[in-house]
């Protein structure tokens, strides 16, 4: 290796590690006590090493769109908030995290090569396996709530572990031999994770989300349809006797809670979402300003409602189309052969849905670096094969993985 590719390697890896420890920074602050500065120096690195690597900046159209649509939301919430806002400290604040969230997503497309998402790979499934097994390790030592234990937001830890399995599900499909043994436990353990983790929208969006990939997914290299679905019930069976299984009694009661009807009725997310809606019809062009939704007001566990009471239905309209846009990309880029087989691009999808459902229920998408994360390496995959598409599948840029 040349000592310009040694460096392009360098900054492009460096770069993938950084992005995926800003997705798992929740866990080192739980568990390190880590303070929330790691998020602004995880961005500065990120940040140099975009600013190293002139390559990066070499972008695909699906990227520059994506860009210009972070900064047009930014821009709009941002002009509408000034004739609205009553409180500066409440519009500073969430200015400045969407800001740097919107930064993360920007800094996420750049045209990185393939050590960046070797990168981002190993080391978020790498930390969300360890998550997984210290989850299992809280639930078997006491009386099944890990929390006993772990001082760790179960919320948190469950979308953490809920994306190493979206990441590592695809690859377990889509491999053979040894590879897709690795790659099936390395599924169990996040799935057993999930099933003892306590949140009940980690493995109600994991379980959906795993019904996607199970419809759609059919990787060419993987033999016989009929063999491969045999597979699929068998893992599908094995969920579900670990859920029956080991699913805590805390979790089985909000269960019925959500299916019953009382989540929607008492108190739950259906009066958040019932006043949310109210408020924005007070003003619903332009919304009430930046931080309204954030919990100045009321914090409505769903992002376009969040965006809503702050932008109005203007707001609301661009970030419809900014979560459909990589959605959009991808069965752009499918139907037209770019992006072929590749479980990494069926992660990166699978982990995005799972994230527009948990942000949909809860979490502030003004801290919604995961979010944009995903949706932005996700645009930027699609990119960098759709600039190979001109190669074999064998010959395309391969994720070093094992």
């Amino acid at each position: 290796m040349e000592y310009n590719e040694i460096l392009k390697f360098d900054r492009h890896y460096i770069a993938g590690l950084s992005t995926a420890f800003i997705v798992v920074a929740p866990m080192a602050r739980a568990f390190l006590d880590a303070d929330v500065l790691l998020y602004f120096i995880l961005t500065a690195v990120l940040l140099v090493m975009a600013g190293l690597s002139t390559s990066a900046w070499r972008l695909h159209p699906f990227q520059t769109g994506w860009a210009v649509l972070l900064f047009t939301l930014f821009i709009a919430l941002f002009a509408t908030s000034f004739r609205f806002t009553d409180n500066i400290r409440q519009f500073i604040v969430a200015a400045s995290f969407l800001g740097s969230t919107l930064l993360v997503g920007l800094v996420s497309i750049l045209g990185w090569n393939k050590w960046f998402f070797s990168g981002f790979l190993r080391f978020t499934v790498f930390v969300s396996s360890l998550i997984a097994v210290l989850i299992f390790y809280g639930y078997l030592a006491t009386n099944k709530d890990f929390r006993t234990i772990w001082n760790v937001g179960y919320l948190s830890a469950g979308t953490i572990i809920s994306i190493g399995f979206c990441l590592a599900l695809p690859f377990f499909i889509y491999e053979k031999g040894p590879s897709k043994l690795f790659w099936g436990v390395v599924s169990l353990v996040h799935l057993m994770g999930i099933i003892t983790g306590l949140s009940r929208g980690a493995l109600l969006f994991s379980t959906m989300v795993t019904f996607f990939l199970f419809m759609f997914y059919w990787p060419s290299n993987n033999g016989k349809r009929s063999k491969s679905l045999m597979v699929r019930l068998f893992v599908i069976l094995s969920g579900a006797v670990g859920m029956f299984a080991f699913l805590p009694d805390r979790t089985v009661q909000r269960f019925e809670r959500l299916f019953y009807g009382q989540e929607l009725l008492d108190g739950g997310r259906g009066i958040l979402w019932k006043n949310a809606i109210e408020f924005i019809a007070e003003a619903p062009l332009f919304g009430h300003g930046l931080g309204h939704g954030g919990g100045a007001v009321m914090y409505p566990h769903n992002l376009f409602l969040q965006v809503g009471m702050d932008g109005g239905i203007i707001a609301m309209g661009l970030l419809a189309i900014i979560t459909s846009y990589p959605l959009i990309v991808f069965v752009i880029s499918f139907y037209n052969g770019k992006i072929k087989d590749q479980p990494l691009s069926w992660g990166f999808l699978a982990v995005y849905l799972f994230l527009v459902l948990e942000y949909s229920k809860s979490y502030d998408l003004y801290k919604a670096r995961s979010l944009f994360v995903f949706g932005g390496v996700l645009i930027g995959y699609v990119g960098l094969e759709s600039k190979n598409s001109h190669r074999t599948f064998c010959s395309e840029p391969e994720i070093p993985i094992n």
